[in-house]
């Protein structure tokens, strides 16, 4: 359990370049183009943290069931981490999935959310 949090650690320092650059994408003068910046923000880092999270769980499990293979406990503890990595690979891959379905029976592109404004 200690060696997760330090892999979690280590990911969280590497990813500090990412945040310490991303003050120059949240320069905005009002609240659509913030929205612009947070949906940018979610496409270009939140996205593929999430995937390189779950591959990194994944191949966690492999090592575990692979290191410990003499050790039943140990086989099913990396057996149930690689069921989840699977598991969160074909989450991520069908909401993409649908998505895309969707964008092309509907002819959807680059959808952004409309905000209200007050003219003056």
């Amino acid at each position: 359990m200690k060696s997760i949090i330090k892999s979690v650690v280590v990911g969280s320092l590497v990813m500090v370049p990412s945040v310490v650059f991303a003050q120059a994408t949240f320069k905005t003068s009002n609240f659509a183009e913030f929205v612009d910046s947070v949906i940018t923000l979610i496409d270009t880092k939140l996205v593929p943290l999430v995937v390189a999270l779950t591959l990194l769980v994944f191949i966690w499990g492999v090592f575990k069931f692979i290191n410990k293979a003499d050790e039943e406990k140990a086989r099913e503890e990396g057996r149930k981490f690689m069921f989840w990595g699977v598991i969160g690979f074909f989450v991520m891959v069908s909401i993409w999935g649908l998505l895309k379905f969707l964008e092309g029976t509907f002819g959807f592109t680059n959808i952004k959310p409309t905000i209200p404004t007050l003219k003056s």
